[in-house]
């Protein structure tokens, strides 16, 4: 069937279509890669111009995050003394039921400034002391799947 429509239309005209659809092809193709070089052009030029700015605001979320961190353990840490003081003086030393309750508070205390206060205080140190250092190990831990928050 190809062969007897090809057959009734003149060589000269196939080939003449034919290099008109490649030539739009070609004019197409070289559009589309000039749009793609200018959208390139101009996301790397707003990458570069957005960059410093991310990286600042980074920082200063990171920063924030630790003193929102810090207070609420001091915060934890002011109500573990308090009830490790209520626990001796509910308890009179002569029992030794005491023991238990204030080694409990003790515990937290150690845990809270250990876990919370300490790692965060270091952190907003690092941020405002070393920030690119800060940084370095922060992508770093991203990348080996380590946990910096």
């Amino acid at each position: 069937m190809n062969n007897m429509i090809t057959n009734n239309i003149p060589q000269e005209t196939v080939n003449s279509v034919l290099i008109d659809i490649l030539k739009g092809a070609k004019d197409a193709g070289s559009e589309i890669y000039g749009a793609s070089k200018t959208g390139i052009v101009k996301a790397v030029e707003f990458a570069q111009e957005q960059s410093p700015m991310v990286v600042q605001e980074f920082l200063m979320w990171k920063f924030a995050q630790s003193v929102i961190w810090v207070i609420v353990g001091v915060i934890a840490l002011g109500v573990l003394s308090y009830l490790f003081k209520k626990c001796v003086d509910w308890f009179p030393e002569s029992e030794g039921v005491s023991i238990i309750p204030g080694f409990f508070c003790v515990l937290m205390i150690v845990l809270v400034c250990c876990m919370t206060v300490v790692p965060n205080i270091e952190q907003m140190v690092k941020v405002k002391v070393a920030p690119r250092v800060f940084m370095i190990e922060w992508v770093s831990s991203q990348v080996t799947g380590k946990n910096l928050n």
